[in-house]
């Protein structure tokens, strides 16, 4: 099985065209917008960090947009810790397609909000 981290990044990964790595280290994958909030700084879109007891998956759109966590299923809501973050030792492929599912669509509706390039 992949490391749960690596995949993390690569599910994240796949909007980073339309996003900015402000860190993109061995530990550490944040990715911003290139909207500017009205603190005048970039909207954070996500983060993944490796941590000594597992992997954290930061996901702002699920916290601006609670409802982008209707769809999400049970085996994934589970891993939640809080109100946009997720927890994983593992990352089995059902999680995997689940966060890669959410994480499309957090990137969709950004883009209906203006904070992407469609």
């Amino acid at each position: 099985m992949p490391d749960a981290f690596d995949t993390a990044c690569s599910v994240l990964r796949r909007h980073a065209a339309a996003l900015v790595a402000t860190d993109d280290s061995a530990d550490r994958l944040c990715l911003d917008t290139p909207h500017t909030g009205a603190n005048g700084a970039p909207l954070f879109f996500g983060s993944v960090t490796r941590k000594r007891t597992g992997v954290s998956v930061h996901l702002m759109p699920v916290y601006t947009d609670p409802d982008l966590l209707d769809a999400v299923p049970q085996a994934l809501r589970a891993r939640m810790t809080g109100k946009s973050c997720f927890a994983f030792r593992t990352l089995d492929e059902a999680q995997a397609d689940a966060l890669t599912a959410l994480v499309d669509a957090a990137a969709d509706r950004y883009r209906a909000h203006g904070y992407l390039d469609a």
